[in-house]
């Protein structure tokens, strides 16, 4: 189900939002974290360059911090990975220039499924590297969630219902 502005929770305000794709908009944040003050940002199918074009609307809620978890779709249409960095350091540069707190995730490294293929994992791989030092560079944090999430072959098979979306473990 992807939120829109005519849904009353787009329009609350939040400590936290979480900027994402189909990973974010179907994650059950107020379970997952019912004590926070967190509001899921994620429309399934987004891109970054989505996330770029809805920046004012989620900026609207004067977060705190942002968790930015996107990137999975720009890895699986193929966007070059030169390009989808640079978009993500536009993002985390508006945030910051918004003196919101920017908090960076890992692309997921996909898993068994047809859509996936090694050069996508190789890179989802390459860009997290990038991203990583990016934000070592900005002293931002970075959460590389494939350490416990993925292995060599990408999300682990009890992380993930289709190699690319969360199961529950995930």
């Amino acid at each position: 189900v992807e939120v829109g502005a005519s849904d009353p929770q787009w329009n609350t305000r939040a400590r936290n939002v979480i900027i994402g794709d189909s990973l974010t908009a179907n994650a059950r944040l107020e379970e997952m974290f019912p004590q926070a003050s967190i509001a899921n940002r994620g429309v399934g199918g987004d891109t970054i360059q989505g996330a770029l074009d809805r920046l004012p609307g989620i900026l609207e809620l004067r977060p705190q911090r942002a968790f930015i978890f996107i990137g999975h779709n720009d890895i699986l249409v193929d966007n070059p990975v030169d390009e989808i960095f640079a978009r993500f350091e536009a993002l985390v540069d508006n945030l910051q220039a918004a003196e919101v707190e920017p908090v960076v995730q890992s692309v997921l490294i996909c898993g068994e499924n047809p859509a996936c293929t090694p050069r996508k994992r190789r890179n989802a791989r390459e860009l997290n590297q990038r991203l990583a030092e990016m934000a070592q560079a900005k002293d931002i944090p970075f959460i590389d969630l494939n350490q416990v999430m993925a292995d060599e072959d990408g999300l682990k098979p009890e992380m993930t219902w289709d190699g690319i979306h969360l199961a529950a473990k995930g």
